[in-house]
C-alpha cells in the first residue's frame, strides 16, 4: 500500500469503517480501493487518488486536469462494482502538493470559483461539463485529504440515502451541507 493509501486508510478507520483492500479478481482489472464496512455490512466503496507535487509548464496549473482525471478514472473503477450505486461511492484525494487545495477540487466539479465580493468567476466550466459532466454524479462523496492543510467532504445530494448515511456515518448535519452542481 502507497503513502496515500495509508493516510486514506487512517481517515476512515477514525470515522469507525472497517477498511478491506480489494483484490481484482482478473488481471488488468480496475477497481476501487476499498470496501468499507460496518457492525459487518458492507457500506460503501471508496477509491484513493493523490495528488502530489507538480510541475507547472507555461505558467498553467495542471492541479484541475488532474482532479478530473481522477473524477473520471474513479468513475470507471466504481462501475466495475457498484454500477447502480447500492451503496455509496466515495472519491478520497490525498493531497501533498503545496500549490493545490480544495478549492481546487470544487472548481473542477462545479465549474466556478466564488468570489470575495460575490459572484462567481466560471472559468472552469471546460471541466466540470467535460469528460466528468455527467460521471461526477456517481461519486457520493468526495474527501480532500489535505497532508498541508485542512480536510474536506464534498457531498453529492442526488441519491438521497446516500447522502443520508454518508451524513450520519461522518458526523455531519445534512441541513448544513451546502448545494453543489
Amino acid at each position: 500500500m502507497g503513502q496515500g493509501e495509508l493516510e486514506a486508510v487512517r481517515f476512515f478507520e477514525n470515522y469507525g469503517f472497517i477498511v478491506e483492500k480489494i483484490k481484482p479478481s482478473r488481471q488488468g482489472e480496475k477497481t476501487p480501493d476499498f470496501r468499507l464496512s460496518r457492525e459487518g455490512q458492507l457500506v460503501a466503496f471508496a477509491e484513493v487518488k493523490s495528488l502530489d507535487k507538480a510541475k507547472y509548464t507555461q505558467g498553467k496549473d495542471p492541479a484541475y486536469n488532474r482532479v478530473s482525471k481522477h473524477i473520471d478514472a474513479a468513475f470507471k473503477q466504481f462501475q466495475a462494482v457498484n454500477a447502480d450505486q447500492v451503496v455509496p461511492n466515495v472519491l478520497l484525494i490525498v493531497n501533498d502538493n503545496w500549490t493545490s487545495d480544495y478549492q481546487d477540487l470544487n472548481a473542477v466539479i462545479d465549474g466556478y470559483l466564488p468570489c470575495e465580493e460575490g459572484g462567481r468567476f466560471q472559468g472552469f466550466r471546460k471541466y466540470s461539463q467535460g469528460r466528468i459532466k455527467h460521471r461526477k454524479y456517481d461519486i457520493d462523496l468526495f474527501v480532500w485529504l489535505d497532508l498541508h492543510g485542512s480536510n474536506h467532504l464534498k457531498f453529492n445530494l442526488s441519491r438521497k440515502k446516500n447522502f443520508e448515511s454518508l451524513c450520519r456515518w461522518f458526523g455531519v448535519d445534512p441541513r448544513q451541507v451546502e448545494k453543489s452542481t
